[in-house]
């Protein structure tokens, strides 16, 4: 309803005569109705008069209720209500009468209560005196005399007071007895009246009052909105008279929200500062970010985002789903990414509650947000509201909370999870919050029925888990998280903890650096330290605990610990057990225990494995990660101690895999392999490990690199065995990758490509520490057929060709030093690629060379691979024009003549144009000329040609590119005078013509003998010239576009071949390109009319039916057929 609208009808429903219900009555009503909303909405942070208790707010307010006293009705958040009459310009009249009528009407109804409940007059300054002054005296003097004063006596001591008593009693007296059909009230009966009985002046349309809203209003939203927000609440009030309905604190706050209007409870007041609740759970929580930030526990810039996760919680934040259940193992980051998300910054007020800070009295969530809000504002020298108030906010506010950590929760909460879980379920249902709870898995064992029985409230990944799982980095994330960290081998470590930790001991404080092994041994020493020091058993007791698991890991033949095995080691000590356990050293997974994390399993096994049974072993255990790393960190260990027996060790590592070419064998071997920190004496066993790498790699699919690459390109080994040892790998690149095309691509972003992930960087790397004998190895290569992966568009010989290519970017002089004693295609194709990649590098090379130190067929086989119009440098200008004068063979002068005519070198193009064996190719270097020396050598061109000495067909290469605007009308007089004089080359002239049109067409001045040399190319009637101009006249390209000028130009030659043109072929081709036109239906008309008009036996439109799914193609075919069969009905 409009507000207009909304005030017709409110002073319709009210009447016209007198007190609120005139014009000024309905604007006064409204006003003091917003008045009591801006009470509501304030909450305790409003006092409210007519001596109800300090801590009593209003919960909600009726308009027009159907009450006795109907004009305003204010229920309290405690027992009682306030029950308004409002009387604008209230005087002692029948307005007065009525009003005290119906609060005497209300007094007597059943369930009015006079110590909880207020009657009140409410009027305005422009009332009488004698209701603002003297009425309200009396009032007040009532409600204060005691019982043994006589009110007819008391209640007026002044003449004006007596006057206001005698009337307001009278007026009682009257509709008590109407009311009760008997006598008047009894003395107590009207002392009780009159004590719940107030006058009230206020007027909230303008001054105090109005000042006294909108300064309230400024405490509990934004000041800058504040007068605006009481405007929204003079007209929503008005809306809810009309409809006669209540209206709560929820009910505003949604309907000032829709609007993009704000407020709360109102702010609370701190030490020297106010605060709001929203701006209270900002602080809350960055409380708690400080703190972790300043033991060390936080750190913003090692924080890596979680993809997955992530993605799962922007999807629930914008979902309808109320609670996100996120878990993950010990380590894995949880604590991190809530913090993270925490210090976010989004329009939502988020509050982070760690799991150490819930209470087990705390009966239910609202309970635990409450007390932590109550203890943050008392801690800081501040007074929470009443908690009615802050959980009804809390409930209707959207919120995000995100409790971190259930599973450190003291043990009297986590004993009552579940009923505290149902509860918080409760809640979510009826509010406005996003909950988000972390843990481990485990904590949530006894409450996963709660989970699945609430479908519509648990944000679920999948349809089966309620739970949003945490894993370990994924390779992307331990990249980042190494890389932030300064150190990018720590991304070998995917538990965050462990990474952690590792980065802060890895270099000691004598300056060494410790082993991988050695790192996690320090890991396991701090993990059953800080276990020891939280549990308070003895480390011999818990050493001993973790002795006895180590030895169950090295027995297990999937490197975890059966439950069975460990129910007995329980028995000898449950507490070791239990500290363990609590402190995430232990956890189960099914029918089995595993320790935590993966790398801690692997050490303790390691050290009790029996490592030359388990390699007989090997290929039993290929699908137990846990057994293939506690083996292989045995062998790690055993290299500090005992290194010829660890390289033997290793060694039968690699035969298991030659006897089996099993790529599982492979890896294992070359992540042992790679361990090893001393590899002198292990190129053999490189050699071995890297051997028919094409065989398993393709047929078995092992990934390409990432293990084997740092052992090929170590720099432990000499320049070529580092090259050989990369080659082996060479098999494992994927054959698209290595087509010809594609060299040039793969040379543009190798300078991106690290040579420690990329085996084509690692390879350039390692041939330019040898590049003479890396070079000719590749050499050698050229010509192998071997596969590449995934296909045959490749194969190692293209590998081969393109690693040499590329390698010249680097090393030019001794690419083409090699090249150039080659022959072979392969060998002049790469030579031909790599000199159009770097010409001027090349030419140098040739020019430092000397023409003597090559033979004439290297010399043209170079010379033919210079790119047209290569600019020159004075001292190879030089070099080349003394070769073309002295060289005798003509092949090597003509190609000299034209490397220097394509830089500008007129002299040599006329030589050039002067030799019989020039092609279209030489003619089209004119090009690099414009002005005279242009128009003087086309000029020449043309004499030979009309003399008969070269070809027509030389013409072409004058337009080989679009010609400059410059050059077009010299080419135009070439052709004219060519075609005069030999009519014969019609065919060469026509082909010309149409790509000098192209570029002709679109100048914005067309020279006058474009259109001629058209003309003249339709008068020859030559149909292949003719098809020629039809192709740039009856376009269907339209991202070539012709000037206004050469569009006039190219529908007059369309015109012109329409009436000339009668071969079938060519008027077929006409009618198709027609019908393609999508501007101008009619000139296509047009056209074809003329068309037929120049043949009316032809059956112009017979085949014009289309095919159904080529209508898209020609939208306006129909209506073109229908126009011309009209205007030409022969056809």
């Amino acid at each position: 309803m409009s507000d207009a609208n909304t005030t017709n009808a409110a002073q319709t429903h009210r009447g016209s005569a007198g007190g609120s219900a005139s014009t000024g009555g309905a604007e006064y009503s409204s006003a003091v109705a917003a008045w009591a909303a801006v009470k509501l909405l304030a909450g305790g942070g409003a006092s409210l008069d007519w001596n109800l208790p300090s801590h009593v707010s209003i919960a909600s307010i009726h308009c027009e209720s159907a009450t006795e006293v109907d004009d305003l009705v204010l229920s309290l958040a405690a027992p009682g209500k306030v029950y308004i009459q409002i009387k604008h310009g209230l005087g002692f009249g029948s307005e007065f009468k009525k009003a005290v009528d119906q609060l005497v009407r209300q007094f007597l109804r059943p369930g009015f209560s006079p110590q909880n409940d207020r009657l009140v007059i409410l009027t305005d300054d422009s009332a009488s005196g004698s209701i603002r002054t003297d009425l309200k005296t009396v009032l007040e003097r009532c409600r204060h005399l005691p019982s043994i004063s006589k009110l007819s006596e008391e209640a007026g001591k002044s003449e004006a007071t007596r006057e206001a008593w005698h009337r307001l009693s009278t007026a009682i007296d009257e509709r008590w007895k109407t009311v009760s059909g008997s006598v008047g009230p009894t003395d107590a009966e009207l002392r009780t009246f009159l004590s719940c009985t107030y006058l009230t002046v206020c007027d909230p349309t303008h001054g105090r009052d109005a000042h006294y809203a909108i300064e309230l209003l400024k405490r509990i939203g934004d000041e800058a909105q504040a007068a605006i927000i009481w405007d929204r609440l003079n007209r929503q009030v008005m809306t809810h008279a009309v409809l006669r309905t209540p209206v709560d604190r929820p009910l505003l706050w949604s309907k000032l929200e829709e609007v993009g209007l704000s407020v709360s409870v109102r702010r609370i007041p701190m030490l020297r500062r106010e605060a709001s609740l929203s701006e209270l759970f900002r602080a809350m929580t960055q409380s708690i970010v400080d703190t972790e930030t300043q033991e060390d526990r936080y750190d913003a810039s090692h924080y890596v985002s979680r993809t997955s996760l992530d993605k799962a919680f922007a999807a629930f934040l914008a979902g309808d789903r109320a609670l996100m259940i996120v878990v993950g193992q010990s380590g894995n980051g949880k604590s991190t990414w809530c913090i993270a998300q925490s210090a976010g910054q989004r329009a939502m007020p988020t509050l982070l509650v760690q799991g150490e800070r819930l209470a087990a009295d705390d009966a239910t969530f609202e309970d635990t947000v409450w007390r932590l809000l109550d203890e943050h504002v008392t801690d800081r020298g501040g007074r929470l509201l009443a908690k009615p108030e802050i959980l009804e906010w809390i409930s209707h506010t959207p919120l995000l909370v995100i409790i971190d950590g259930l599973d450190r929760a003291p043990e009297p909460v986590i004993a009552r999870l579940q009923p505290w879980l149902q509860s918080t379920i409760a809640f979510l249902r009826k509010a406005k919050v996003k909950l988000v709870l972390g843990s481990r898995p485990e904590t949530f064992a006894g409450a996963a029925h709660l989970f699945k029985s609430q479908q519509s409230l648990v944000y679920k990944t999948n349809d089966e888990s309620p739970y949003t799982v945490l894993e370990d980095f994924d390779e992307h994330e331990a990249i980042q998280a190494a890389n932030l960290r300064g150190k990018p081998w720590l991304s070998k470590y995917r538990h965050p903890s462990l990474m952690a930790f590792s980065g802060a001991v890895e270099i000691q404080d004598d300056g060494t650096t410790l082993s991988s092994s050695e790192i996690i041994e320090q890991y396991l020493d701090y993990r059953i330290g800080d276990i020891q020091m939280r549990s308070g058993r003895l480390r011999e007791l818990l050493d001993d605990f973790v002795d006895n698991i180590a030895t169950v890991l090295a027995d297990s033949h999937t490197g975890q610990l059966p439950r069975s095995v460990v129910t007995a080691l329980i028995e000898k000590d449950p507490a070791a057990f239990n500290a363990l356990k609590r402190g995430n050293f232990l956890r189960y997974a099914g029918d089995w225990v595993r320790v935590e994390p993966d790398e801690v399993s692997e050490l303790l096994a390691a050290r009790k494995i029996d490592i030359a049974q388990t390699i007989v072993e090997l290929a039993s255990h290929f699908e137990h990660p846990l057994k293939l790393g506690a083996l292989r960190r045995a062998i790690v260990m055993l290299a500090r101690q005992s290194p010829d027996k660890a390289i033997e060790a290793l060694t039968n590592v690699i035969g298991v895999f030659e006897q089996s070419l099993d790529r599982s064998a492979r890896l294992f071997a070359a992540s042992v392999f790679i361990e090893f920190e001393d590899w002198s004496g292990l190129h053999p066993l490189a050699e071995r490990l890297l051997a028919e790498w094409n065989i398993t790699n393709l047929v078995l699919g092992v990934d390409r690199y990432d293990t084997f690459l740092p052992i090929a390109r170590s720099s432990c080994w000499s320049p070529m065995e580092r090259v050989k040892l990369l080659w082996r790998l060479a098999g494992g690149e994927y054959h698209f990758e290595w087509r010809q095309k594609d060299w040039p691509r793969i040379a543009s972003v190798m300078w991106i490509s690290s040579p420690e992930v990329d085996w084509a960087a690692a390879m350039l790397e390692a041939i330019e520490t040898a590049p003479s004998d890396a070079l000719a190895f590749l050499l050698d290569s050229f010509d192998s057929t071997l596969p590449l992966m995934g296909g045959d568009e490749a194969c190692i010989g293209d590998l081969a060709q393109g690693l040499f290519f590329l390698s010249s970017d680097s090393l030019l002089t001794e690419t083409l030093e090699l090249l150039c004693n080659r022959t072979g295609r392969r060998f002049a194709t790469v030579e031909r690629l790599i000199v159009e990649r770097s010409p001027q590098e090349a030419l140098e090379w040739i020019r430092t060379k000397g023409p003597n130190a090559l033979s004439n067929h290297q010399l043209l086989r170079l010379f033919e691979a210079i790119p047209q119009r290569t600019p020159l440098d004075g001292p190879t200008t030089q070099f080349f024009q003394g070769l073309a004068n002295t060289t005798k063979n003509a092949a090597v002068q003509l190609q000299c003549l034209a490397i220097l005519c394509g830089s500008g070198d007129e002299h040599a193009a006329t030589r050039m144009l002067d030799e019989n064996a020039i092609t279209p190719a030489h003619t089209a270097l004119l090009l690099s000329f414009d002005g005279d020396s242009f128009t003087r050598l086309v000029g020449r061109l043309v004499k030979r040609v009309v003399d008969r000495q070269v070809s027509a067909e030389l013409l072409r290469g004058l337009v080989h590119t679009a010609p400059d605007e410059g050059q077009v009308a010299p080419i135009t007089t070439a052709l004219l005078t060519s075609l005069q004089s030999n009519p014969a080359d019609i065919a060469a002239i026509g082909s010309a013509t149409e790509c000098l049109l192209y570029g002709a067409l679109k100048m914005s001045t067309v020279p006058p003998s474009v259109a001629e040399l058209a003309n003249r190319v339709i008068a020859t009637h030559n149909a292949a010239a003719n098809r020629c101009l039809i192709y740039v006249t009856f376009p269907t390209n339209r991202a070539w576009s012709p000037s206004a000028e050469g569009a006039k130009i190219q529908r007059a030659i369309a015109a012109a071949l329409a009436a000339t043109v009668t071969d079938t072929e060519n008027r077929s081709l006409m009618v198709s390109r027609l019908m393609h036109e999508p501007h101008d239906p009619q000139y296509a008309v047009d056209l074809l009319c003329k068309m037929l008009d120049t043949r009316s036996d032809d059956a112009l439109l017979a085949n014009t039916e289309l095919d159904p799914d080529l209508l898209p193609l020609y939208p306006h075919a129909s209506t073109i057929v229908a126009r011309v069969k009209a205007a030409r009905p022969f056809s």
